[in-house]
């Protein structure tokens, strides 16, 4: 299975496209390059899409807690902080089944205020 991160700002309509990876203990993480473009583009944000797919599925190692990395949207994005990127950023996901299906999934805040769900 392949997933891309789409965020895009509410406001402005920058999108950022990072590189996800799956890590050795099984969860998702967002990692360079990421790939920027906007919705005034249309074009910039499929290319976008098109390169974070064409890096193919990384597995990289499970950070430890000491050593886990900041989001690396939060640079891309000018934000210090997750929760302020979480106010000012929407995402999606599209996902390629083994099959070769794609889907997207549209997430939402969680209800208990931590996080998103899809």
């Amino acid at each position: 299975m392949m997933r891309v991160h789409i965020f895009w700002n509410k406001d402005t309509g920058d999108v950022i496209v990072p590189t996800s990876a799956k890590t050795e203990a099984g969860y998702w993480l967002d990692i360079e390059p990421v790939e920027c473009a906007s919705w005034k583009n249309p074009d910039s944000v499929v290319e976008a899409v098109r390169k974070a797919f064409g890096r193919g599925n990384q597995i990289i190692p499970t950070p430890t807690r000491q050593n886990f990395p900041k989001p690396v949207v939060l640079y891309y994005s000018q934000v210090k902080t997750i929760n302020a990127f979480d106010r000012e950023y929407d995402l999606a996901s599209i996902v390629e089944s083994p099959q070769g299906a794609y889907s997207v999934e549209r997430y939402r805040n969680a209800p208990d205020g931590k996080g998103r769900v899809v």
